[in-house]
């Protein structure tokens, strides 16, 4: 006569998590220092990561983003700098990679419709690529607004 087994249960290494900002900062907490991300010359710790996905959790609860929601994030690189303004003084200027459709109008109407009038960027130029420095930083000051763009 077969005896049946119980059932074969793997071993619990840490505590269960209900949420991925959860289990980054179980690992943020247990792991401290060590090097969590390794991405060209970007280099994150757990610690650090876990402090990314805090600031990126609250910015979705402040817009709204509720437990179970599910959200599509789309994160085009982008920089914006001050550039000489007439009028104003200075005036922000984006440099955007382009990730679809979106042509200059919409973005800044996009941007007018979510951002205090002086903090929208009032010209966008589309680039290829932006400069970064060693951190993997977009390098702010090797960008320059061409009178040409916009």
């Amino acid at each position: 006569m077969l005896q049946s087994r119980p059932a074969c249960r793997r071993p619990t290494v840490g505590p269960a998590f209900q949420t991925i900002p959860e289990l980054v900062r179980g690992a943020g907490d247990r792991f401290g220092d060590v090097e969590a991300v390794a991405d060209g010359p970007l280099r994150l710790t757990f610690a650090e990561l876990a402090d990314r996905v805090r600031v990126a959790a609250g910015a979705f609860a402040s817009a709204g983003v509720g437990r179970g929601d599910r959200v599509a994030i789309r994160a085009p690189q982008a920089a914006v700098i001050g550039v000489p303004d007439e009028r104003l003084g200075q005036v922000g200027a984006a440099f955007v990679m382009p990730c679809g459709a979106a042509g200059e109008a919409e973005l800044l109407a996009w941007c007018r419709s979510r951002m205090a009038g002086y903090k929208a960027p009032r010209l966008v130029d589309f680039v290829s690529e932006l400069p970064l420095n060693a951190a993997g930083k977009v390098d702010k000051p090797r960008l320059g607004w061409r009178e040409s763009s916009g």
